[in-house]
């Protein structure tokens, strides 16, 4: 009798273990994935021009593909169902930057950082990042 008490009292510890172990492992990978989730917007293209040189007044312009990071969905569809008004933004930008100005941004790696915050501030969102997959000036 008490043999079997025992084996009674093993066995369900050894289901409980068991049950907490695939509850906290589940917990786990919810919350991993919530973290690694990061959604990107369609590519937009831009062509504009940028600001004239003061020094010689010569009108370049600049050709980008630029993808916007987001860390949610909510951010994502905010941004899905607005992108004229992110392209906008996007010209709006570089409209107000010279070919010198871009190009010293771009060595500090701060053209990035700029223009995810004009997009932040415009559309009242927080984005994760800002991503050029093409940009050419001429």
């Amino acid at each position: 009798m008490k043999n079997s008490n025992f084996k009674l009292i093993v066995l369900v510890l050894i289901i409980f273990i068991s049950i907490s172990v695939v509850i906290a492992t589940v917990m786990v990978q919810s919350k991993t994935s919530i973290d690694l989730d990061e959604y990107f917007t369609e590519p937009v293209e831009i062509t504009t021009h940028l600001k004239p040189d003061e020094a010689d007044g010569k009108l370049n312009h600049i050709k980008a593909v630029i993808v916007v990071g987001t860390a949610g969905r909510n951010t994502y569809e905010i941004l899905s169902q607005n992108q004229p008004k992110l392209q906008e933004i996007c010209i709006n930008f570089f409209n107000e930057l010279t070919e010198k100005q871009v190009n010293d941004l771009m060595k500090e790696n701060e053209l990035k950082d700029m223009l995810q915050l004009k997009i932040d501030n415009n559309l009242n969102t927080e984005t994760t990042g800002v991503y050029f997959q093409e940009i050419l000036t001429n």
